[in-house]
């Protein structure tokens, strides 16, 4: 289960200058979960500002991913830019920079550590400590009702990166944690 119309992903994307980590909890319309998980992250064969695409993470509305993703990957051109893109946020890896769409069709360059999403201010705590990207996310599924679920992940150093499972969480784990907030 990837995309249905009027979900939204609400979650945890770290990437901490070598790997591109995510969780796979999918949230309805802020206070449902959604049963099966949601991959958001994703690897290309594309260019992205003259550099090749290693990984790319998004969050924002579902439905919108794989448009936004497939505009990225057909060279990101502002005059085939979609105002429901702006529903998305995304971290691209390339073998040069990382970039970063909030909410905005003009990419700002980011630095080497970049955390979006509903656990970003857990994660980000969790790397400025120097914890990897996949910690970054355990730590984030600890405090973030809306953060849970296999955490998956992207090597960004490989020369051909792949999407990888980090560790699966079984959804019993996933129905208690909701039941206890």
């Amino acid at each position: 289960m990837y995309i249905q119309t009027g979900e939204f992903i609400v979650t945890t994307i770290v990437f901490d200058s070598k790997i591109l980590a995510s969780d796979s909890q999918m949230t309805k319309h802020g206070h449902q979960i959604v049963q099966g998980e949601a991959v958001k992250l994703f690897t290309s064969t594309s260019m992205f500002k003259g550099n090749p695409i290693k990984g790319i993470g998004v969050a924002g509305v579902a439905c919108i991913a794989e448009p936004f993703i497939a505009w990225i990957n057909s060279g990101a051109d502002l005059d085939d830019w979609e105002d429901e893109y702006e529903d998305v946020q995304a971290i691209i890896v390339t073998s040069g920079d990382t970039w970063l769409y909030e909410y905005s069709k003009y990419p700002l360059k980011a630095n080497e550590i970049v955390t979006i999403g509903s656990g970003a201010t857990f994660a980000a705590s969790a790397v400025s400590l120097n914890e990897t990207a996949i910690n970054a996310v355990r730590h984030a599924i600890k405090h973030d009702i809306y953060s849970s679920g296999t955490i998956r992940y992207i090597d960004c150093t490989q020369d051909s990166p792949v999407l990888q499972i980090a560790e699966h969480q079984p959804t019993e784990l996933i129905d208690s944690k909701v039941r206890t907030w």
